[in-house]
């Protein structure tokens, strides 16, 4: 895991593009850790996730992330697997969405 934070960490020095594809691989792992039921894993990639917030980028998405991230642990915690993976995905989407909106700004 320490390999996988290493690597997230490095993404937000990196380019977009990239970095992107980390967060979404990222997200993935989750998703897949909730399908097999892996709360290890699910918490470790939430508490990765968590630690790479910045909050002096953009306080008010780092305070909906954590609320968020700690609404994911209680799912876990509770074993509500379909809550977790659906919070999850719902990030993923939120997003690959503004990744979108952001490059097709770009290339205007």
């Amino acid at each position: 895991m320490k390999q996988a934070f290493t690597a997230y960490k490095e993404a937000q020095d990196s380019t977009p593009a990239a970095a992107f594809e980390r967060l979404i691989a990222t997200y993935d792992v989750a998703i897949n850790a909730a399908i097999n039921k892996d709360r290890e894993l699910a918490l470790q990639v939430v508490t990765m996730l968590e630690k790479t917030l910045r909050a002096d980028i953009n306080p008010e998405i780092t305070l909906s992330l954590l609320g968020i991230y700690s609404d994911c642990q209680t799912a876990l915690k509770n074993e509500e697997w379909a809550h977790f993976a659906e919070m999850i995905e719902q990030l993923k989407g939120l997003w690959t969405a503004k990744f979108r909106l952001e490059q097709a700004t770009i290339a205007r």
